[in-house]
């Protein structure tokens, strides 16, 4: 790929450097560089089909990429499930699960699994960090403000943020509620 890079700089003007440019780094799995590099070569010369095809291949190998980034989290999934079953007073399982829920911005499914883990090991300072997160994004500042206490204490920049964004949601609901009487 450097020598790729390379002539892409020595000749700026040259769509087949840029389209080498493209397949090296589609095999080093950087899609944006390829797709990027692709497209500079479709500008360079439009009428050249590899070009065209080379922003195509970039566009499968994302979709295969994603696929089987789906299939590992649900392999993934299944194997804590069946830990979980097989060791029910382990946080190891609930607390992938947890990751994997988070993952996939199911809020309210990571917020139970990392409750869990809670429940069997309540010094888990990992499982806390991802509920004071999830509290954040759920904009209970409240509950991630006790949260995040636990794990940094008091003066904290965590703390010291929630805080802030606290405040922030209080000022901005008391100009909605004036908006909203006026």
């Amino acid at each position: 790929r450097s020598d790729a890079d390379r002539c892409t700089k020595l000749r700026a003007d040259w769509s087949r450097g840029f389209s080498r440019l493209g397949l090296a780094s589609l095999q080093l799995k950087d899609y944006v560089v390829a797709e990027q590099s692709y497209r500079r070569a479709m500008e360079l010369e439009p009428g050249n089909a590899a070009h065209a095809e080379g922003v195509a291949s970039v566009a499968a190998a994302r979709k295969e990429a994603a696929a089987s980034a789906k299939a590992a989290d649900d392999n993934a999934a299944t194997a804590a499930k069946e830990a979980a079953t097989a060791s029910p007073d382990a946080p190891q399982p609930h607390y992938i699960l947890g990751l994997i829920a988070k993952s996939e911005n199911q809020a309210d499914v990571a917020d139970a699994e990392f409750g869990k883990v809670l429940a069997i090991d309540g010094t888990d300072l990992g499982a806390r960090v991802n509920l004071a997160q999830l509290a954040m994004q759920k904009r209970e500042y409240d509950r991630a403000l006790e949260l995040r206490r636990q794990v940094y204490g008091e003066s904290d920049r965590a703390v010291a943020t929630t805080l802030l964004r606290r405040a922030q949601t209080r000022i901005e609901a008391g100009r909605l509620a004036a908006a909203e009487s006026d």
